[in-house]
């Protein structure tokens, strides 16, 4: 088994350490019989470990090879296999994902890694049950991976719009396929994983509360489901429909500014950071709604994601793109007290406020923002 080079040797024997010295390690063994292999066959294991991507290149020999070493449990992996016929051929990784465990497993290939077949391995059995169920999506997006990636510029840009349609409808149905399996499978791993991956960017409470609530205790009470649990419940907390959560921060003359000041005219409050590119690219449009509606009960309250010692970039920002509302920050980037109660893990993001504190529109931007404050103030 060898490492690939992409880092130096001490580097690859530090990544090893740290790999062996985590707390949650395992001894276990991956063995792979490939049926129809050829002579300089050879596969390709990657996975995360302990933050550390490992890369290990294997050569297939007797048509088997056989990987015993310590790893995390529960670790996400990629086998790939490389045929030495076709190294100079354009053709689609032959992958399969699995899961590394305490369990022995074994896998028998015969053309294809698409149909491995795994024994000896609950998780991977489940695992194997679940991509199945995804795979009406997953085909989707994977034949418009391999499209585009093998298109000329012209064809892409004629491909482009087809391709943006057709990646958002199968990445929805993925959405609700994922869904359908965690409310039908409570006691499965993978529906606990499913709700994670759903919630990576924010969570939609009124998808996923129910189905969490419906999972095995077991599931629940692990270190990862007590921690969607909080960011479900904080969900919960600014879903459209409930009192927006009050708060008070500093502006930019270090002057406190409380949320519940705004009482009586529709806010929208807008996480951003100088720092932010899109934030940047919207913020011309913010300006044209704010010049339009102002007069109307409308205010803009800005709250910043700027680093500590980062003061003078976010003034400087606000100065340069002409923004003329309030805006507020703690200068702790990411850990901005108010992005956590709000439960922000992106920029930009908006939360249309009504005059009795209510929220009544989330995520909005662009023309979709235009459109919802066109419908509350009738102009």
């Amino acid at each position: 088994m060898m490492k690939y080079k992409y880092v130096s040797g001490m580097l690859s024997m530090m990544l090893v350490s740290v790999m062996f010295c985590s707390a949650q390690v395992r001894t276990a063994k991956l063995q792979a019989t490939f049926k129809n292999a050829g002579k300089g066959d050879k596969v390709v294991l990657s996975y995360s470990d302990v933050n550390a991507r490992v890369i290990d290149t294997i050569m297939i020999k007797d048509k088997k090879i056989l990987v015993e070493q310590k790893w995390s449990i529960n670790t996400r992996a990629t086998l790939t296999w490389i045929r030495k016929a076709d190294q100079n051929k354009q053709t689609r990784p032959d992958r399969v994902h699995l899961y590394l465990s305490e369990e022995p497993i074994q896998i028998v290939v015969r053309d294809s890694m698409k149909y491995a077949k795994f024994n000896g391995s609950k998780l991977n059995a489940d695992y194997q049950n679940f991509m199945a169920v995804l795979k009406p999506a997953d085909d989707v997006l994977d034949e418009l991976d391999f499209k585009w990636r093998n298109m000329s510029k012209e064809e892409q840009e004629r491909f482009w719009f087809e391709r943006s349609e057709r990646t958002r409808d199968a990445r929805g149905q993925r959405k609700q396929l994922m869904l359908e399996y965690a409310a039908h499978h409570p006691s499965s791993y993978f529906s606990l994983q499913s709700l994670i991956d759903l919630s990576v960017q924010s969570v939609d409470y009124r998808a996923v509360h129910k189905v969490f609530d419906n999972l095995d205790s077991t599931l629940k009470n692990t270190t990862a489901g007590r921690k969607l649990k909080e960011r479900i419940d904080i969900a919960g907390n600014i879903i459209v429909g409930v009192m927006a959560p009050d708060f008070v921060q500093n502006d930019v003359n270090d002057k406190p500014v409380r949320l519940s000041g705004f009482r009586g005219k529709y806010v929208l409050l807008d996480f951003w950071a100088s720092w932010c590119a899109p934030c940047r690219a919207e913020n011309p449009n913010l300006v044209k709604l704010y010049d339009r509606y102002a007069g109307d009960s409308f205010e803009i309250l800005g709250v910043s994601l700027d680093y500590p010692g980062k003061k003078q970039a976010w003034v400087n920002a606000i100065e340069k793109d002409k923004l003329p509302w309030v805006h507020v920050s703690d200068l702790k980037g990411w850990d901005n007290e108010v992005a956590k109660l709000y439960a922000v893990r992106g920029v930009p993001q908006t939360f249309l406020i009504d005059p009795q504190g209510k929220i009544i529109a989330v995520s909005l931007s662009g023309e979709s923002l235009a459109a919802k404050l066109k419908e509350v103030f009738q102009r």
